[in-house]
């Protein structure tokens, strides 16, 4: 069961990145990023290490407490959604 869930997941990533590229748009894959970068309540792209790669979408495929509490920059989050956010209980 594990093994098929894991395989579909990857099957949507795979079918994503060629959505994304069938557009002209570059997959960043094996990239750790540290920042998302944010400015005037939009995104603006990503910082990985001394990079930044320019983008008005980013797609995150870690967790929620993970991007919206160590990926963005809090002044850009309203302080009842952090709250919210730090509530959640994660998955096993």
């Amino acid at each position: 069961m594990a093994d098929t869930i894991q395989r579909e997941v990857q099957n949507f990533a795979n079918k994503l990145r060629e959505v994304i590229e069938s557009y002209g748009e570059e997959v960043l894959v094996k990239h750790k990023v540290t920042k998302i970068v944010v400015e005037n309540g939009e995104v603006k792209g990503i910082k990985v290490g001394n990079n930044i790669y320019k983008s008005s979408i980013v797609v995150a495929n870690a967790n929620a407490k993970t991007v919206l509490l160590e990926l963005i920059d809090r002044k850009n989050l309203n302080e009842k959604f952090i709250n919210y956010i730090k509530s959640l209980k994660m998955s096993p």
